[in-house]
């Protein structure tokens, strides 16, 4: 059986920002005192409505995706993996042993 891939990118997208909203909702409901016994089940019962659907399309189908590209798209994607090693290298601070006002504090600087 073949299924065809905008569908699954589809069906993806949608279970992944259902789950995503859903664990918002759950962290709400929390937030505000309202279901509180069933906050937590609802919360991890909703991420893995997104872990399933993301199997299914968006963590699939890139991959097969991938192997129809030319060659030169790669070169693109190593251009863009440098630049993210150097946007690391020069400016995420490292937070190791800081406090939150000393991790704060050099984001701000």
């Amino acid at each position: 059986m073949r299924i065809r891939r905008r569908p699954l990118l589809m069906v993806s997208a949608s279970g992944t920002f259902l789950g995503c909203f859903l664990t918002v909702t759950s962290f709400f409901l929390k937030s505000n005192a309202m279901l509180l016994d069933w906050a937590p089940v609802l919360a991890v019962g909703r991420v893995l409505i997104y872990v399933a659907s993301f199997s299914i399309g968006m963590g699939l189908v890139p991959w097969v995706i991938m192997s129809e590209f030319p060659t030169s798209t790669f070169s693109i994607y190593a251009r863009f993996s440098a630049m993210t090693i150097l946007f690391v290298a020069k400016i995420v601070p490292d937070t190791k042993g800081k406090t939150l006002e000393e991790i704060q504090a050099c984001i701000n600087s």
